[in-house]
């Protein structure tokens, strides 16, 4: 063996990269489809589909770009409990809202 080769080391736990081109076309998609539905009458299921829309972008960005996918289940109830704590007041505090 000559000094350039080196022997390629076995990472424990290695996953992979994602495939960040296509999640990058597919979240800049979505932005388009969220500004595109901002231009529209603003009824309930509007609003709907762009925190739909936010949901799964939020979803890409944690999963694929911070590699959440492949962290110890203790980070999911973290997770877990921040969004629960967030439906919770949006539960309480987003009656006050008015969508007119």
């Amino acid at each position: 063996m000559s000094d350039t080769e080196r022997p390629i080391k076995k990472v424990p736990n290695y996953h992979g990269h994602p495939p960040y081109f296509y999640i990058f076309v597919t979240l800049i998609g979505l932005m388009i489809a969220t500004i595109i539905l901002g231009f529209w009458e603003h009824n309930t299921y509007v609003i709907y589909a762009v925190y739909a829309i936010a949901v799964f972008k939020a979803y890409l960005v944690m999963f694929k770009f911070m590699h959440l996918s492949w962290e110890p289940k203790m980070v999911f109830i973290w997770i877990a409990g921040a969004v629960f704590s967030l439906g919770i007041l949006y539960i309480f505090f987003g009656s006050t809202l008015s969508l007119k």
